[in-house]
C-alpha cells in the first residue's frame, strides 16, 4: 500500500513537472495563447498574453471577456457558439491599442475532456499588424503605378491587373480580369511563346507585343514577366507591360519622312547628300550616281562636304 501511494506521488510529481515545463515552452511562442473553461473563465495564460493585457498580472481565474476588452470579445463573441459546440473558428479581428489600430488573426478550438464533450477552449492569437501595414503599401504601390501590372495563373487566365494597363487599354475591371490573356493580343504566336517560356521557368524581357484596346485601337508594348513558384506550383505571373506606342509610331513617321526625302531628292536636277555628325556621307540621291559614274554606295562613308569643298 505505501509502495502504490509512493507511486502515485511520483506520478503527481512528474505530471506537476512536465506541466510546468510545458508553461515555459508555451511561453516563448510570440502569440497570444489562453486556456478558457464553458463560463469564460481563463485557466492558464501565456507569458505573450499577460504582457498583452497587462491590466491584470494574472489572468488566470479571471473573466476572459473582461480580460481582453470589450472591443476584442464583441468581433469573436459570435464564433465562440460555433466553437462550445465542438467547432474551430478563424478570424481577423481589428481595434485600438495603446492608442494605435491593431490587426490580429486568431483561431479559437474547442478543448474536449475525457468523454469527448467540450469543457473550454483554447485562444489563439498573433499579431498581424505590420505585415498588413506592408501588404497594404505594397497593394497601393502597384495598384496606383505608373506602369500597368497584371497577374496570369498557369491556364493563362488574367486574375489581377493594375489601374494603368485597365486605363491603357480602355478596359473595366470585369472585362480584363477573368479573361485570357491571349484575347488582348494581336499576334497570337508571340503570346503562346510568352507563355510557353514561363511554364518552363524562363524570366521574359522587353519582349515587343501589340494589344487589343477596348475600342478597336492598339498599343504597342514591351513585357517584362516571371512567375512566382511556390513548393513547385505555379502560383501566378508577374508581369510588367511598358506603353512604347509613342516611341513606335515616332518611329515611324520617321522612316516615313526619311522615304518621302529620298523620293524627292531624286526629283531635283542637283546632288544632295546628308552625313552624320562626324560629317560622312549616309545618303546621296540619284544625280550624285549620274553625274559621277558611280555607284551610290560608292560614296557612301565618305566625307563628301570636304572633298566637294576642295574640288574634287
Amino acid at each position: 500500500m505505501r509502495l502504490e501511494v509512493s507511486n502515485v506521488s511520483l506520478s503527481e510529481q512528474n505530471l506537476s513537472e512536465q506541466s510546468v515545463s510545458f508553461d515555459k515552452l508555451i511561453d516563448f511562442i510570440p502569440a497570444l495563447i489562453a486556456r478558457v473553461d464553458c463560463n469564460m473563465v481563463v485557466q492558464y495564460a501565456n507569458q505573450g498574453f499577460r504582457k498583452w493585457f497587462s491590466r491584470i498580472d494574472d489572468p488566470a481565474g479571471n473573466s476572459f471577456p473582461i480580460i481582453i476588452g470589450e472591443q476584442i470579445f464583441n468581433q469573436i463573441q459570435r464564433y465562440l457558439g460555433k466553437t462550445l459546440v465542438g467547432e474551430p473558428a478563424h478570424l481577423t479581428i481589428s481595434f485600438q491599442h495603446d492608442g494605435e489600430y491593431r490587426c490580429m488573426e486568431v483561431d479559437i478550438r474547442p478543448e474536449f475532456d475525457y468523454n469527448q464533450k467540450v469543457s473550454g477552449f483554447i485562444f489563439y492569437a498573433s499579431d498581424i499588424s505590420s505585415e498588413l501595414d506592408v501588404e497594404r503599401s505594397l497593394h497601393d504601390y502597384f495598384e496606383n503605378a505608373t506602369i500597368g501590372l497584371h497577374w496570369v495563373n498557369e491556364d493563362g487566365i488574367i486574375i489581377w491587373a493594375n489601374r494603368e494597363e485597365l486605363t491603357m487599354l480602355g478596359y473595366e475591371p470585369d472585362e480584363y480580369i477573368g479573361q485570357p490573356i491571349t484575347r488582348f493580343h494581336k499576334n497570337q504566336q508571340i503570346i503562346q511563346e510568352i507563355l510557353c517560356k514561363l511554364r518552363k521557368k524562363e524570366i521574359i524581357k522587353n519582349c515587343e507585343a501589340e494589344l487589343l484596346c477596348k475600342d478597336g485601337s492598339s498599343r504597342f508594348v514591351t513585357i517584362n514577366s516571371s512567375v512566382l513558384w511556390k513548393d513547385g506550383e505555379f502560383v501566378h505571373t508577374r508581369c510588367f507591360t511598358i506603353d512604347i506606342t509613342a516611341q513606335k509610331l515616332a518611329a515611324k513617321a520617321m522612316r516615313e519622312n526619311q522615304e518621302r526625302f529620298k523620293v524627292m531628292s531624286n526629283l531635283v536636277p542637283v546632288i544632295i547628300w546628308t552625313t552624320d555628325e562626324n560629317g560622312l556621307c549616309i545618303f546621296l540621291n540619284s544625280k550624285w550616281s549620274e553625274l559621277t559614274g558611280k555607284k551610290n554606295e560608292d560614296g557612301l562613308g565618305q566625307p563628301m562636304a570636304q572633298r566637294y569643298s576642295s574640288g574634287r
